[in-house]
């Protein structure tokens, strides 16, 4: 299969899984807040990621069963993405002014759906991307789950605030029904439809054991929890932040919705291109780095520092710099994923890592109403610095990679 086609087909599929994503992350607590719900309670809807967070312990069942006939991936992928179409479609009859709570429901069975099939759309990729293939393709990975946070984040408030709740979700479904075709027509190779691992059939909780038990991955799982726990502090207020800035919602979606859109992309397809060039461990240090100054900038803003239009300016900042963290930080992942269990071995790596960014955003709301939003933004700074100050330690621990110019001789 030729690498534009495996980008068209894993684009499809990340933009779908986005879409769920972005409502709850960045629709719902703007809302929430237009109904008076307080910054703790917005605070706590971040633990609506949990799903995210315990994925792993059915991911086995990705690798262990499938249908061959159909598609071993597929055959999970088609039916999820039709399930979340069907959800989205009842969505569009509810009224989240008068049910507020349904709605925050919806969205947890909603990011179940999508954790799910996000087990069995890592996995494919992993069989699909050659290793010289992987940083691009976490980059179109990142730009494709962008656009589907997007169309679910900021599109939805834009739609919603013109034309109401029922037009804005069956749109929505709408998108991910014409998502599905790509995967649908895709024929999996003979060897992708072979169940992974066969010793481990019948073995569920062994397989998970096994990923965990792997050598060296200990001190990175300790990477995981802390390299996005700055990211996460100041993101989850970030939709709070505008609203109590006197932001009307149309205002809110174009911010998001087209700056955010743009930058997020532009920020997936060069961190693709750039770790190609400067390698993998620079790149989550350099990358990181970058984040960290993007996340003190609103700091700035907070403080009244700069009009509007500068936080127009800071927000494409902060969302070209994201994605270039998360390029580098999946694309590692995925190194640290076998062939034979890439299901279970990316699942949990990526479950510790919504684990702890699903806990470290329920905090975020108690932190901003006990310090205020500017003390928030520079902590979620200095988090973010300690996250990559964390890697390198690991990094030199473990000398991941003996060629690279961050690795320094520690004393025996």
């Amino acid at each position: 299969m030729k690498t534009q086609h495996k980008i068209g087909l894993l684009t499809s599929l990340y933009i779908s899984q986005g879409v769920p994503h972005g409502f709850f992350t960045q629709a719902l607590p703007v809302l929430l807040r237009q109904h008076n719900i307080s910054l703790a309670v917005i605070g706590l809807t971040s633990l609506l990621s949990l799903t995210w967070a315990f994925k792993f312990i059915w991911s086995p069942l990705i690798d262990q069963l499938g249908s061959n006939r159909f598609g071993y991936r597929k055959s999970w992928i088609v039916p999820l993405q039709l399930m979340a179409v069907l959800l989205l479609i009842l969505t569009s009859l509810s009224d989240p002014r008068h049910a507020p709570m349904v709605i925050v429901f919806v969205a947890f069975i909603a990011n179940l759906i999508a954790a799910t099939q996000d087990v069995a759309t890592d996995a494919l990729a992993i069989d699909l991307l050659k290793p010289e293939e992987r940083g691009v393709g976490n980059g179109i990975q990142i730009a494709g789950y962008r656009i589907g946070m997007i169309l679910g984040g900021g599109v939805v408030l834009m739609v919603f605030d013109r034309f109401g709740w029922m037009s804005t979700f069956l749109m929505l479904s709408m998108i991910l029904l014409v998502g599905v075709v790509p995967v649908g027509l895709y024929r999996e190779p003979p060897h992708l439809v072979q169940p992974a691992m066969t010793h481990h059939r019948h073995r569920y909780v062994p397989l998970i054991l096994d990923s965990i038990r792997r050598p060296q991955m200990g001190l990175w799982f300790v990477v995981l929890i802390t390299y996005k726990a700055g990211d996460t502090v100041g993101s989850a207020m970030l939709q709070p932040f505008l609203v109590d800035r006197g932001m009307q919602l149309s205002e809110i979606g174009w911010m998001l919705g087209t700056v955010g859109f743009s930058a997020g992309l532009g920020g997936a397809i060069v961190g693709g291109l750039v770790l190609n060039l400067i390698g993998r461990t620079k790149s989550i240090v350099v990358f990181g780095l970058i984040h960290m100054l993007s996340m003190g900038l609103y700091a700035l803003s907070a403080a009244g520092l700069g009009t509007e239009r500068w936080l127009y300016g800071f927000c494409a900042c902060e969302y070209f710099a994201g994605s270039l963290a998360s390029v580098a930080l999946f694309t590692q992942m995925m190194d640290r994923s076998r062939m034979e269990a890439s299901a279970t071995d990316y699942t949990v790596q990526a479950s510790t890592l919504a684990l702890a960014t699903s806990v470290v955003g329920s905090t975020s709301g108690f932190l901003a109403e006990s310090v205020g939003y500017t003390m928030l933004f520079i902590l979620s700074a200095v988090l973010s610095l300690a996250g990559v100050a964390v890697f390198m330690l690991v990094h030199n621990v473990q000398s991941l990679d003996s060629k690279g110019p961050w690795a320094l001789k520690l004393p025996s």
